[in-house]
């Protein structure tokens, strides 16, 4: 039963991460109260309300994670 439990588990942690991905831009403008950040390659995403991009600047490296169903910015944060 321990054994199932635990499948279970890593089974459902690999699904939630595999709908994610992850990538390292630079901030060309950000846009605040819309929630828009324009990046380098010309992408504009929409952040979602969760996150926390309120110290994010236009020049800053950022990393980014998007929800790959919606394709929204669900965190974003400086490269250090």
């Amino acid at each position: 039963m321990r054994k199932a439990l635990i499948a279970l588990a890593a089974s459902l942690f690999a699904a939630v991460g595999a709908n994610a991905a992850q990538f390292q831009a630079l901030v060309i403008e950000i846009d605040h109260e819309a929630r828009l950040v324009t990046l380098d390659d010309g992408q504009q995403l929409t952040i979602v309300e969760t996150a926390d991009h309120t110290d994010i600047e236009a020049g800053d490296a950022v990393t980014i994670t998007t929800n790959d169903d919606t394709g929204k910015v669900t965190d974003i944060y400086p490269v250090e």
